[in-house]
């Protein structure tokens, strides 16, 4: 049996969902972690709301390592608007907002991109601490 048949429980051309690994999972989560952790669609779209800003605000902090992030706050709302223009469902965004936030995306890396030769290191690097040491 494939895994997919073994995920989804089919054999063949038949499908019981009783016997679907899917329903099983979903009752062991809702057992061990209460409905607090099962927000499915919207719980997602919230967590991935929080990343960008989270992984957004650090990259302006300008630590060690910070284009990383800078590309990380940057692809995710462009992917998500590449998704939408090709995979439209009801819950993709609309054509407006797509082409939006794959421009606010592309166009965060850009100015993190021009920014990185900027005069003075920020605060939080390495090259900060050194400098203000040495005085």
């Amino acid at each position: 049996m494939a895994s997919s048949q073994w995920l989804h429980g089919r054999t063949g051309e038949e499908s019981d969902p009783q016997r679907s690994i899917g329903p099983s999972l979903r009752m062991w989560m809702f057992r061990h972690y209460g409905r607090a952790t099962s927000g499915g669609h919207y719980g997602f779209m919230a967590a991935f709301s929080i990343t960008i800003i989270g992984v957004g605000s650090l990259a302006s902090l300008r630590p060690d390592g910070w284009r990383l992030t800078a590309w990380v706050a940057g692809l995710l709302p462009a992917l998500l608007g590449l998704v939408s223009l090709f995979y439209p469902v009801a819950s993709s965004l609309s054509l407006p907002w797509a082409l939006a936030v794959i421009a606010w995306g592309t166009g965060f890396v850009a100015t993190a991109e021009r920014s990185r030769h900027a005069e003075g290191p920020s605060t939080f690097s390495a090259a900060a601490r050194t400098k203000s040491d040495q005085t």
